[in-house]
């Protein structure tokens, strides 16, 4: 994976390399000041082309953003996806170090992950690609330098996680979704100190991103169901329709007397619980994750404006004690 610098280099070789009276073309889905300052040096009077747009972003992109304490975005990440009806999705992570611990975490939620960061080897990245293509998995956490150069189809979200680096980042980063006709969704998490830097993208690609917020505990968890009772029901269908044929292991007869004598109301119950309570705990544990938007440019959250009013609003004797002498020693009365 080439750095900037190297790409930038490696374009002006290239060009260097034609003859002088070559005629020569560069594509480019975006004019950052660094493609601009190339074609100016390499390039005699050329002649720019533009397809005018009224946005950056495709129409076809639903656009939204989450304000999640930072100490919860894994959470606020997870209920995202364990929301959606279908997922085939790429989850954007600024640092190498947050994409191992976002996939590893989502891993252990018992999603289906591949990691794609610059730390890892040819061999590993194209293992990781090939998993993600063929359908093995349905998330790829990733870097943007380690993104560059996928081209996957059929992509249902795009997650960042936390703000991009900059403007362009985030036009890169959804638009690999909603292609050829099909509708997209692009989600971003952000802490309440950051909200405010989304109005500097909706300028940018001049369009609203809609601020929204997370679903509901009791929706979560009726999804949740909803997708084990049909994966139960694939496995029901199996069993009817190879009825005596249909083999199961032999320890199954343990397991199957061990409960004979349970009704059916109490079996359910069980097996609920089994499947579904740690999960449901967590949630229930973790109800309270999402903030406000701070202010415009304090970088003060709502959570914070609220406790600086209480304490300016209780009486002046009711505050620390501690200031008794004029020699800032602390009194003993």
């Amino acid at each position: 994976v080439r750095s900037r610098r190297q790409r930038q280099m490696c374009i002006r070789d290239s060009v260097k390399a034609f003859e002088s009276k070559a005629q020569l073309m560069m594509f480019s889905a975006t004019m950052p000041p660094q493609i601009l300052k190339l074609i100016k040096n390499s390039f005699d009077n050329p002649l720019v082309v533009k397809i005018e747009k009224k946005t950056l972003s495709n129409e076809d992109i639903e656009q939204k953003y989450f304000v999640v304490k930072e100490k919860h975005f894994k959470e606020g990440l997870s209920r995202l996806i364990d929301h959606a009806s279908e997922m085939y999705a790429i989850v954007f992570c600024r640092t190498k170090i947050e994409t191992k611990t976002v996939g590893d975490d989502l891993k252990n939620r018992g999603h289906l992950v591949e990691v794609l960061n610059g730390d890892m080897g040819q061999l590993e990245r194209d293992h990781a690609m090939n998993s993600f293509r063929k359908g093995k998995v349905n998330i790829l956490v990733c870097t943007d330098v380690a993104a560059r150069g996928i081209d996957v189809n059929n992509i249902t979200h795009v997650f960042n996680y936390g703000l991009t680096r900059d403007l362009e980042s985030y036009v890169h980063r959804i638009g690999r979704t909603g292609r050829a006709g099909m509708k997209g969704k692009a989600y971003t998490i952000v802490g309440p100190n950051q909200a405010f830097a989304i109005k500097k993208i909706e300028k940018h690609i001049n369009k609203e991103i809609e601020y929204s917020k997370l679903p509901s505990i009791e929706d979560i968890k009726a999804k949740v169901v909803a997708c084990e009772i049909k994966g139960a029901k694939d496995i029901l269908k199996a069993i009817l329709s190879k009825g005596d044929d249909f083999k199961t292991e032999a320890s199954f007869e343990l397991f199957a007397n061990e409960f004979s004598d349970l009704d059916k109301e109490d079996l359910m119950k069980m097996f609920f619980v089994w499947k579904f309570n740690k999960k449901m705990r967590r949630y229930n544990n973790l109800s309270d994750i999402e903030d406000k938007p701070s202010k415009e440019g304090t970088g003060i959250s709502a959570r914070s404006v609220r406790r600086r009013k209480n304490e300016r609003s209780k009486p002046q004797n009711s505050r620390s004690s501690s200031r008794g002498s004029k020699n800032g020693k602390r009194s003993r009365f």
